[in-house]
């Protein structure tokens, strides 16, 4: 139904993106949101285990894996929180894409994501491993919209100073001060 929370991710479907982790999330979130729906867009060699693995905690029906997606924007206007459960991740191109499109999002704390990200301030960030951190904290968003839409809001001014203009700026003027330094 058009307002059934919707938590998606976009990812390669490897074991490093923990998606199992995602899907006990998930499992969680339906005692409070029963008609939540999960999707995971993406292929990879992991697919059959999470279609299996939903089926074994019981939410294959509110699971969707509908493969490979090139409208990353369709997707981010479709879902209503964003998760990322990785055990590892660099600074991932679907958390940029979040933050660009003004998605709130929930990530684990690893890599990456602590990297451009602010606990609490511009996202949610869980420790890895755990669906419980995760569940609780995507039902924070989605309890109260107007959290996530100022969680959005944040990342996408964050966003600002990860440019490659403002990156290279700072880069140069590191080699500035470093030179002086040097000089001196």
């Amino acid at each position: 139904a058009p307002q059934a929370p919707l938590i998606g991710t976009i990812a390669v479907l490897r074991p490093e993106k923990a998606l199992t982790v995602l899907i006990d999330a998930f499992a969680r979130l339906m005692r409070s949101f029963p008609e939540a729906r999960l999707v995971i867009c993406g292929r990879g060699p992991c697919r059959s285990a999470l279609s299996r693995h939903a089926e074994e905690v019981g939410v294959s029906d509110r699971v969707l894996l509908p493969g490979y997606r090139d409208d990353v924007g369709n997707v981010l206007d479709a879902i209503d929180v964003a998760a990322i459960s990785s055990d590892r991740e660099g600074t991932s191109l679907f958390a940029l894409e979040c933050m660009a499109h003004g998605t709130p999002l929930v990530a684990t704390d690893v890599g990456g994501p602590h990297d451009i990200l602010e606990d609490g301030v511009s996202g949610r960030l869980v420790a890895p491993r755990d669906p419980g951190a995760l569940a609780d904290a995507i039902a924070s968003v989605l309890h109260d919209r107007d959290r996530g839409s100022a969680l959005a809001a944040a990342a996408r001014e964050r966003l600002q100073g990860l440019t490659i203009d403002h990156v290279a700026g700072c880069f140069a003027d590191l080699y500035e001060r470093l030179m002086a330094k040097a000089v001196a």
